[in-house]
C-alpha cells in the first residue's frame, strides 16, 4: 500500500478505503518492491490531501444479516501550502451460521478504521507527507460442524 509491502493472510478480507488508484504492474518486480514480488506487484494508493480545495464525501449501506457499512472522508485546505485529509470507515454485520453448541452468530465482523493524513508543500520541488491510521478487527470465522461437540470441547 502506497509503496510499501503489506504482510498478512488476511489482506484479501480488509476493507480499502479512499483510494486513489490500483496498480497492477506484471512480472518480477523484487527490486523495485523488495522481495517476494516474483509474479507481479498490486500497488494500491491512498488519496492524498488536495491543496486549496474543500471537500468531504460519505457513503452509508444497509444489507443481509444486518450490514450495516459506512465511510467518509475530508479534506481541508489549511492555506495554499498545506492540506489535511481525514477519512473513516465502520462495517458491522451478523453471523451467517449459526454455532449449535451455544446458538450464537458465526462468521460476523465487526471492523472500523480511521486514518488521515497532512501534506505540506513549501516550494515545488519540496513536498512533505504524514500518514497515520488506526484499525480494529473483531472477526468470528469459523463455521463448520462437530459431532463431538460437548461442554468441554465446543465446536468452534
Amino acid at each position: 500500500m502506497n509503496g510499501s509491502p503489506l504482510f498478512g493472510t488476511r489482506l484479501f478480507e480488509t476493507e480499502y478505503f479512499d483510494l486513489e488508484r490500483a496498480e497492477v504492474l506484471r512480472g518480477p518486480r523484487g527490486t523495485l518492491f523488495w522481495r517476494n514480488a516474483t509474479s507481479g506487484v498490486v500497488n494500491v494508493v491512498t488519496a492524498e490531501p488536495e491543496m486549496g480545495v474543500f471537500r468531504g464525501a460519505a457513503e452509508f449501506e444497509y444489507g443481509n444479516y444486518n450490514s450495516i457499512k459506512a465511510k467518509g472522508m475530508g479534506n481541508l485546505p489549511l492555506g495554499d501550502t498545506l492540506g489535511v485529509r481525514v477519512t473513516g470507515y465502520y462495517l458491522n454485520r451478523d453471523g451467517f451460521s449459526d454455532n449449535l453448541f451455544d446458538n450464537s452468530d458465526i462468521g460476523g465482523r465487526d471492523m472500523y478504521a480511521v486514518g488521515g493524513s497532512l501534506r505540506f508543500k513549501p516550494t515545488d520541488s519540496t513536498t512533505i507527507h504524514l500518514m497515520v491510521s488506526f484499525s480494529v478487527r473483531t472477526t468470528i470465522v469459523c463455521a463448520f460442524k462437530s459431532r463431538l461437540a460437548s461442554a468441554t470441547r465446543p465446536a468452534c
